[in-house]
Formats: structure tokens, sequence, C-alpha cells
């Protein structure tokens, strides 16, 4: 194989990098410039490129092998990150390093050669936010200590809070929504809850124990929902709570206004997402994030021309679809150069 840097090469870095580091903080399409890779390995950008082309560069998370897919001219890789699951890390790492890399698939057959007929695909989407640390109303061991906001029954002024929440294409449909939210109660009574309205609406109500993180689903109807902003009212009946996320499950619109959309499919038909603003649109299957398959697409122009779509194929009833333009893809959050002595 290549060696991955030249005995006599004087651009060597000092701490004689041999594998790159990657961190990624959010699940998408990830970018690496052939630049990138020299730089924090201290080589020549040359022997990277021909690593790229050659698939000589091994791609790792956790020590799983992770495809990657590199440019024509090897000036670059892209694959699939996604987002830390540990609430203390900021990233999720990966290693680049010489070796034998695993390749992005192509799937088998053509383009569909006409737009599909769904209008909507099952979207579940996390709202949260790390705004108060109350580490005084943890009791169990590794829970989060970080809260959005909460509310307190018959405490003026903490007796109702409201969140704004953005939602993106909400569907008209006649499906009901779910909404999960996990909170944790405290106070001198053994139980705390409230009541949940949506713009206005009474959803229903949750409680739980108190200095336990609790979860409640509550179903309701898609329709009070609005695409855009929608506001979330918790009232304090019994106690305090700190209200820590909100799951939301909806019907969403196959349109994206980002040139990126991830699609999670329940039906095997002719899928069409729309409002790509470029024709390059490239659609993955990541029901397996390790592995991603590259699907045939079809692209035609809206049917106003003021936008793209893009079509395809679903492999199975219950898979994850990542579409989006080249611009859409994103830049990990560091790059550096690391030895096996600093794991």
């Amino acid at each position: 194989g290549l060696p991955l840097r030249s005995p006599g090469d004087n651009r060597m870095t000092p701490d004689r990098s041999n594998f790159v580091k990657i961190g990624v903080p959010e699940t998408g399409m990830y970018r690496i410039s052939s630049a990138e890779i020299a730089a924090a390995l201290g080589e020549i950008e040359s022997r990277i490129q021909t690593r790229i082309r050659l698939q000589k560069l091994a791609l790792t998370t956790g020590g799983q092998p992770v495809a990657w897919r590199g440019n024509r001219d090897g000036t670059g890789i892209l694959f699939f990150g996604e987002a830390p699951e540990n609430i203390y890390d900021s990233e999720r790492i990966y290693t680049l390093r010489a070796g034998r890399g695993l390749a992005i698939e192509q799937a088998p057959g053509g383009s569909p050669s006409a737009p599909g007929g769904v209008a909507s695909f099952p979207e579940v989407v996390v709202r949260e936010q790390d705004l108060l640390m109350r580490p005084f109303h943890v009791v169990e061991e590794n829970q989060d200590f970080w809260f959005w906001s909460g509310a307190i029954a018959d405490e003026p002024g903490w007796e109702e809070t409201r969140f704004e929440i953005e939602l993106e294409g909400v569907a008209e449909s006649s499906d009901s929504a779910k909404l999960i939210v996990e909170f944790l109660g405290f106070g001198n009574t053994f139980e705390a809850g409230g009541t949940l309205k949506i713009n206005d609406h009474l959803v229903g109500e949750f409680s739980g124990p108190t200095f336990s993180q609790q979860k409640t689903e509550l179903e309701f109807d898609q329709s009070i929902q609005k695409d855009g902003v929608n506001f979330i009212d918790v009232i304090g009946q019994r106690a305090g709570f700190m209200i820590d996320r909100f799951d939301i499950a909806y019907r969403r619109q196959l349109r994206t206004s980002t040139d990126e959309l991830m699609v999670r499919t329940d039906e095997d038909t002719v899928v069409s997402n729309s409002g790509f603003t470029t024709a390059a649109v490239e659609v993955y299957d990541v029901s397996d994030p390790l592995r991603p398959v590259l699907m045939p697409v079809g692209t035609t122009s809206s049917p106003d021309v003021s936008s793209i779509d893009a079509s395809f194929t679903p492999a199975s009833t219950d898979g994850r679809y990542l579409a989006g333009g080249e611009d859409a893809w994103r830049r990990p959050a560091s790059v550096s150069g690391r030895t096996d002595s600093e794991l």
C-alpha cells in the first residue's frame, strides 16, 4: 500500500499525527477536503488525493467502520455523520487513518420517470434547550440536570410557561399527532404535574412522581398545529416541575426550504421531495447510518418552475433517507491530527 507519509518529508507535524480526529455535532452528510486531511496529518495533499481515489483511508466511529464516498479527482470525501448520544458530549468522534476504506454503495435500478403521489411522511422532531441548571432537583445517577423551563402550581409568576416551537411543513392530515413531554417534578409532595395546551387548544394532562425523570405521551388532532411557529403552554396543577424536552410526531409535507430533507418512509411507492434549488440532488438511504446507500434519483422542475422536485423509490416501508443538494452538506465542527497515544 501507499505510505501515509514519506520518510524524508520535512513537512510532517512534530507529533507525527497518524490519524485525523473529526468532530460531528449533528446528524447529516459531511464533507472533508483533501487539503484538510493533509493539513491534519502534515502530509502532501497529492498523496491524500491518491488515497481517496483508491479508497485507501479507513473511517470509523466507536470502533465501527463507516462507509464514505470520494470525489473522482480525490479532492474530498463525503460521509454520513450522526449527532452524539451522550448528553455530555457536544460532538460524535470519527477517525480517519490509512487503511482499506468502506465505500458507499449505489442502489440498483433506474431513476423514477415520474413524480410520486405520496404527499407526506411521518416526522419526529425533538425540541430542547438547556437554559436552567438544577442539580439539586436530580437524585438519580447520570441524570440530565439541565432544563428548558418549568412551572409551579399556585406560585404567582410561575404558574404557567409558554414555549415557542418551530415546525416545518405541517401537512393537512386526518391522522393524530403525538407529543411526548419529558419533565422532572419537585416539591414537598409525592406527585407533580400539570396541563398542556398547543396553540391555545387543550391537549391533556401529565404527571409523575417527584424527583424522578418522567415521560408522558399525549395524542391530539394534527389540525391544531401550524406550519411555522407553534406555542406550547404548560400550566402547573400539582407541585412544581421542570421541562426537559418535547418530542413531536406529525405528518410532514415532502418539501424543504434548506435544500436538505430527512425522510422517514411508510410507503414503498415513489417519493417526490420538492423545494430544492438545484438539480444536483442526491438521496442516501441512511437506515443503516454506518453504511449509507446512494439511491437513483429523478429530478423535474416543479409545476410553477420555481424549484426542483427530486424523486426516488424507497427500498422499504420503514427506511430513513436524506435528500440534499451539494451546498447543503455540512462541514465538521473540528478536524485535527492525532497520534495513537492520544486515544
